[in-house]
């Protein structure tokens, strides 16, 4: 598949999205009918393989019970409250992701779905690539946070859209390492900019997951009992219930896909925090992003002096740095 008819299957998806009724899955699933997934370009040998520096049981039970204990406090439940998504909302989300990124946004289009038709998904928005620059975010009509959910969203846009700009092929792909690091640094800049270190720690919810699927690989086996007694088990078994490990372990085990997402979903989480003040090297990283280069080149290429193996041990410094900004 070339870039052509690549963009034509996108956009023409995204109209029969917008055109198509029904729930949310139930548009999606219309919108893909007669669509032809597009394939990746030739891979060179270890594209996509991750360094093993990245593949760490580095969170620590400290950063753990911060997180879950912060959406027990009054505060957290003020960050969760939901708020109807604006249209000053958009526009106000649309200018901080442009002006971050430094990227135009005005042709990224918002449909704002009823809450009563969003229910058959778990996300909290989507977006859909279209073209070059002709990128769809759908969100709910009420959602937590809604201004913050936005920019996350925005970010993905902007990553794409920096992306394409290249004009070749692999330029139209995203490992899947990364493809959650522009959209929560984003995310996470505009908490610490704009919002509070109880909206940041909710933000976290999503590392805990990813880092305990971090901490499997880390360990080297599937096996829960092989897994407990290992060194990358630690801090998991200090932090959370047995209860809890044992039935989200299953949860893996039965769905490959699913952990492997939250592997990749703790890289990419990880290096947004580590990296939250490189502006210019994001911007950089989502320029030069093609699915066919290794992940350890384009970080050396886009944050020139930083390590771009660096260890992921100093991230719960790092959480402690960015929440003590934001407080």
């Amino acid at each position: 598949m070339g870039i052509e008819v690549l963009i034509k299957s996108e956009l023409t998806r995204r109209e029969a999205f917008l055109n198509a009724k029904g729930s949310l899955r139930e548009r999606d699933a219309m919108s893909m009918q007669g669509i032809a997934m597009p394939t990746l370009p030739p891979m060179p040998e270890g594209a996509l393989e991750i360094p093993g520096e990245f593949i760490t049981a580095a969170v620590s039970a400290k950063i753990y019970r911060m997180i879950g204990s912060a959406y027990g406090t009054r505060a957290a439940q003020r960050a969760l409250a939901e708020q109807p998504v604006t249209a000053a909302g958009i526009e106000e989300a649309r200018e901080y992701v442009s002006s971050l990124m430094d990227v135009d946004l005005s042709t990224v289009m918002v449909e704002v779905v009823p809450n009563s038709k969003w229910g058959d998904s778990g996300a909290e928005g989507i977006h859909f690539k279209a073209g070059l620059d002709q990128h769809l975010i759908v969100m709910p009509s009420y959602v937590a946070s809604a201004i913050e959910v936005l920019v996350h969203e925005f970010g993905h846009a902007a990553h794409a859209i920096k992306q394409r700009q290249n004009g070749e092929y692999p330029f139209f792909f995203t490992a899947d390492s990364t493809v959650e690091l522009i959209s929560h640094y984003c995310q996470y800049h505009y908490i610490v900019e704009r919002l509070s270190r109880d909206h940041l720690l909710i933000a976290l919810g999503q590392l805990t997951t990813a880092s305990y699927a971090l901490s499997i690989q880390a360990s080297g086996t599937k096996d829960f009992d092989h897994y407990e007694a290992s060194g990358a088990a630690a801090e998991p078994l200090r932090s959370m219930s047995i209860d809890m490990l044992q039935s989200t372990h299953a949860a893996f085990c039965e769905n490959q896909a699913y952990y492997f997402s939250e592997v990749f979903r703790g890289i990419s989480l990880m290096l947004a925090l580590l990296l939250l003040d490189e502006n210019e090297g994001m911007r950089r990283y989502a320029s030069l992003d093609r699915v066919d280069r290794r992940l350890q080149d384009k970080l050396s290429d886009a944050f020139a002096g930083k390590d771009a193996l660096m260890s992921f041990s100093k991230i719960n410094e790092r959480i402690e740095e960015l929440l003590e900004r934001c407080s």
